[in-house]
């Protein structure tokens, strides 16, 4: 047993020297008492506290997953609206290019025509 408190020489003279032994052993068996009983309720108190804190890290993922979830959804609809906005660039260019082609047949057609015509007025 570790001697935590130690008689002093006087208070050992004065009551003797047997029970200042049983006094020391009776202070040092309190004081391990103690400490067992200190370790045990902080062990309880860590204990608390690490469910308390675990708890609150656990509501902080659900947050971030529930936050996470969210830009998935914005993340599909985004990309909905991108597919449709494309899908629509593509048609427009389509359109575009027929009658681009459709102008060109036509001034290939036309420029004999407006050719003879030119010659004549001429």
């Amino acid at each position: 047993m570790l001697d935590y408190r130690q008689i002093p020489i006087r208070l050992r003279e004065f009551i003797g020297k047997e029970e200042s032994q049983e006094l020391a052993n009776a202070i040092n068996s309190a004081f391990t008492r103690h400490e067992r009983n200190m370790r045990v309720k902080l062990m309880d108190m860590f204990e608390r506290r690490l469910l308390q804190e675990s708890g609150l890290v656990r509501k902080e993922i659900r947050t971030l997953s529930y936050a996470v979830s969210e830009i998935r959804t914005e993340m599909t609809s985004l990309k909905l609206e991108i597919a449709s906005v494309k899908s629509e660039m593509y048609r427009l260019i389509a359109n575009q290019t027929k009658w681009i082609v459709t102008s060109l047949f036509a001034v290939v057609a036309l420029l004999p025509i407006l050719e003879r015509i030119s010659f004549r007025i001429f």
